[in-house]
């Protein structure tokens, strides 16, 4: 896949299925809206949500800090292994 934009968005999407989460699980487990991450998704290095935002999600995915920047250059995003962000039940 040689566009970084299509690249990153489809990286957010495989890991979020591997969590077998919807969207809005994975906007509840970023803190954000489905809005925001779709926006991420489809703006590359051109998102305006912020830093945090940015490392909310990666998070969320279990990415390291920096993994969109990463995706975007034509790498890998890093994981950290162990790290769950399930939403708690009540969420």
């Amino acid at each position: 896949m040689s566009d970084p934009k299509a690249r990153l968005a489809q990286a957010v999407v495989e890991a979020r299925e591997a969590k077998g989460w919807s969207g809005p699980r994975l906007a509840r487990a970023a803190g954000s809206s489905t809005a925001t991450i779709r926006a991420f998704k489809d703006a590359g290095t051109g998102f305006r949500g912020g830093d945090c935002a940015r490392y909310a999600l990666e998070e969320a995915l279990g990415w390291t800090p920096g993994s969109a920047a990463a995706l975007l250059g034509g790498h890998e995003a890093l994981t950290v292994p162990g790290l769950d962000r399930s939403p708690r039940p009540s969420e």
